[in-house]
């Protein structure tokens, strides 16, 4: 009977051992070698597009917003110069 009462104590203590390593040493570890590393592969995927190419821009004369390919402006009249064309 004493066998059996040493065993049982000594199977909880080495189930303790084994649940403290797990718990303290092998899931972090995991957590930085594996989780780690997909979250920054994953945020690098998600960064924003780059901004769209303007299509207004300021009218000189009254700081309005006017069309990129406008020549004059509708409300105040002043010429403006033409934008120059990207190739």
């Amino acid at each position: 009977m004493f066998d059996l009462a040493v065993g049982v104590v000594v199977g909880e203590a080495l189930g303790a051992v084994v649940t403290a390593l797990v718990n303290d040493l092998l899931t972090p570890l995991i957590a930085a070698l594996v989780v780690l590393p997909i979250n920054a592969l994953i945020a690098r995927a998600r960064r924003d597009p780059a901004p769209a190419d303007p299509t207004t821009k300021k009218c000189s004369e009254c700081l309005s917003e006017i069309r990129i390919a406008a020549r004059r402006y509708a409300y105040c009249t002043s010429a403006v110069a033409p934008a120059a064309v990207a190739s």
